[in-house]
């Protein structure tokens, strides 16, 4: 009997306990939650020309990876480097005056610890920004593999860059997938919705920046109906884009990425209307996919506005972006009504 409780007590010292502390500590966050919002001001008191035609890019950064996402590979830093590089040319050449950015790091060990938003906007001419942080872990041990292709330590989330003044910066956290286990939920990242008001010359927008569920259907389609409350918050008085990474393809698409209403949820919205139409979508569906970005072939990156007060110009896959993420951007040129 005792022969049996030593080994017991050996199983647990060296094999129990050292998985809990693991899972406690990995689990824990590295910074203050009261600033996973932040509004960060460069230029104050500069006012941009009144223009005719506004523009917002929505992107989907893969933290500069490139095709190289959740794949257990060692990456060099000269990768992230020459992304950030390419970035910065992306946005010179677009120009937008605002750009919504998924997974991007804000010092992350998988990134070599560089605050990407930062280095985009002293680059870009931006004048605000605004982080909303949804994965603060002090080791997230994934992709599954040998520890040095871990993420090890990530900072992440979204970002809203500007040339107008961000006025108000909100971060709200979706559901979480309701199937997976505790632990699995305890390492992973926050689905989010960051909702940024911003002054346009005394003309107030808002603009909504999502990254959906990307691997449970269930919980991406409750994800898009909470989106739809938020939605009608805000579309009777403002003018609304609300954009990002929905993971899911249009309802019409020829091949699905899953059978799910996700995007019919949306699209059936009175007035809430997609940049890239589906009709548009339907009519040449290559020109439109924006994963992945080496062989494109399905749409899951999107920009939607409240047609009664935005009017669309122009809509396009930046397919120019080549493999700075695996997501390709979406651009769109609008009026203010």
């Amino acid at each position: 009997m005792k022969t049996i409780k030593r080994i017991i007590f050996t199983f647990l010292l060296v094999i129990v306990l050292p998985v809990v502390a693991f899972y406690f500590w990995g689990s824990a966050s590295n910074y203050n939650p009261d600033d996973y919002d932040k509004i960060v001001v460069y230029k104050a008191d500069h006012l941009p020309t009144q223009k005719d035609t506004l523009s917002l890019l929505t992107y989907n950064l893969g933290y500069l990876s490139g095709m190289t996402n959740n794949l257990a590979v060692d990456r060099t830093q000269k990768l992230f480097n020459d992304n950030l590089i390419h970035t910065n040319q992306l946005l010179f050449d677009l120009n937008p005056d605002f750009v919504g950015f998924q997974e991007i790091d804000f010092n992350a060990k998988r990134s070599f610890e560089v605050n990407q938003m930062e280095e985009i906007v002293r680059s870009g001419g931006y004048d605000y920004a605004a982080m909303a942080v949804n994965w603060d872990k002090k080791y997230v041990p994934f992709p599954y593999g040998l520890p040095n292709t871990h993420f090890g330590r990530v900072y992440s989330g979204q970002a809203i860059l500007s040339k107008y003044k961000i006025t108000e910066n909100k971060l709200n956290v979706l559901i979480k997938p309701q199937g997976k286990p505790f632990y699995y939920n305890a390492f992973y990242l926050d689905r989010i919705a960051q909702v940024n008001k911003v002054d346009i010359n005394g003309t107030e927008i808002i603009l909504i920046n999502v990254h959906l569920e990307a691997f449970d259907v269930p919980t991406r389609e409750k994800q898009a109906e909470t989106l739809l409350k938020l939605y009608r918050e805000y579309t009777k008085k403002y003018p609304v884009l609300l954009f990002g990474d929905f993971n899911s393809t249009p309802p019409n698409a020829t091949h699905p990425y899953a059978v799910e209403k996700t995007m019919s949820l949306l699209f059936s919205e009175p007035g809430l209307k997609a940049a890239i139409s589906d009709s548009t979508y339907m009519a040449n569906e290559n020109a439109y996919f924006t994963y992945d970005s080496r062989n494109p072939d399905i749409k899951i990156d999107y920009i939607l506005y409240n047609s009664d007060k935005i009017k669309a110009v122009e809509a396009r896959v930046v397919n120019g972006a080549g493999e700075i993420s695996d997501h390709l951007p979406v651009y769109l040129r609008f009026i203010l009504k």
